[in-house]
């Protein structure tokens, strides 16, 4: 089972090089190149997650590799999320942005059912959402407020020595 961790990390890793490839629209890729880049690195997001998720539900114990399981898909979801933003920021339209900021408000909020102590899901998940309606700003307050306080806690506990929670 340790393998399918090392596994999806190989794939996560090489989503993540073809992600910081992309990121280089202008320096060193067209358009094209950088969209190709992008769909390689959700291409292998996809397959750590379809991984790890099949894990997940045949794993039996409740401990420490369950744990390990749920942060590496809540990490994949993640990124697949910053991937389709990405994908908006490429977009020629604004219905083909709108579309790639709901699936990433989609991908982010499956990611927060797996996040254990940590909040990078939550965070990006309300950055969408205003992404998508300015009006978020005064209709989530509850939801805002309930994640500030959400990280809040986790920076008060474990932690509190982790730049990304402040």
């Amino acid at each position: 089972m340790l393998n399918v961790i090392g596994k999806a990390k190989e794939l996560k890793d090489d989503a993540n090089y073809h992600k910081g490839r992309a990121d280089r629209a202008g320096k060193d890729a067209s358009p094209e190149q950088v969209r190709k880049r992008l769909q390689k690195a959700l291409t292998n997001i996809q397959q750590a997650i379809d991984l790890l998720l099949e894990a997940h539900n045949d794993a039996t114990d409740g401990g420490n590799y369950k744990k390990e399981l749920k942060r590496e898909i809540a990490d994949c979801y993640g990124i697949m999320g910053g991937l389709y933003r990405r994908f908006a920021l490429q977009s020629t339209s604004q219905e083909e942005a709108r579309y790639y900021l709901m699936e990433a408000a989609k991908t982010y909020e499956l990611g927060l059912h797996y996040e254990v102590n940590d909040s990078y899901n939550l965070f990006n998940l309300v950055v969408v959402q205003i992404l998508l309606d300015r009006s978020y700003l005064k209709t989530g307050t509850a939801h805002i407020e309930d994640g500030i306080a959400k990280i809040q806690d986790q920076i008060k506990g474990t932690r509190r020595d982790q730049w990304w929670a402040w």
